[in-house]
């Protein structure tokens, strides 16, 4: 199982299930703030958007939904994760996503409420590892890419039992929780 790396310079990598994740939250975050068939969005002069990262490089947990991941994403990780996509994509697509997810978490910069989310959780882990009943890293390590509230929602979640916490933090992160518009994913 893929798990956290740390490079030279203290930035963190993310593994392949935490792409997975994001990815997901992003392309709910896209599809909500401006379609994925519409580019008249807020973005404006060479500003990739969710439809044009989709276009080069289909992403179906986040192409599925662009506007959803919008209202969770940090407008400071988008811009810079689908500029990323549209220039890097013609190197091939499924690392694209993962190398811009970091990279864009770089640009999107560490806020304090990233750093005590992540030493909290991570601290939260290590006790649930020692009980064998440990979770992924992977959201530990990613709040950097949500917004505040979303952050917050997660804070909540590492003070659980731990058989509870992934759970809760997948809620938090991924919204597991009704969007916006989602009744246009109601049974017909």
């Amino acid at each position: 199982m893929a798990s956290l790396q740390a490079t030279a310079d203290g930035r963190l990598i993310l593994s392949q299930r935490r792409l997975t994740v994001l990815l997901s939250a992003l392309a709910m975050a896209v599809f909500l703030a401006y379609g994925c068939g519409n580019d008249d969005g807020p973005s404006t002069g060479n500003t990739a958007t969710c439809a044009d990262a989709c276009a080069r490089c289909p992403m179906p947990q986040l192409c599925s939904d662009c506007a959803g991941w919008s209202t969770r994403l940090r407008d400071e990780f988008e811009g810079p994760l689908y500029a990323c996509v549209v220039r890097e994509a013609d190197a091939g697509c499924p690392r694209d996503w993962e190398r811009c997810i970091d990279e864009a978490i770089g640009v999107a910069g560490d806020r304090d409420i990233d750093r005590t989310f992540r030493d909290a959780c991570l601290a939260r882990r290590t006790e649930c590892q020692n009980q064998m009943m440990g979770f992924a890293d992977d959201d530990c390590v990613a709040s950097g890419a949500f917004l505040d509230s979303a952050v917050t929602d997660a804070q909540t979640c590492i003070v659980k039992p731990c058989a509870e916490v992934q759970a809760c933090l997948s809620e938090a992160f991924r919204g597991d929780r009704p969007l916006p518009r989602a009744d246009h994913h109601a049974p017909s």
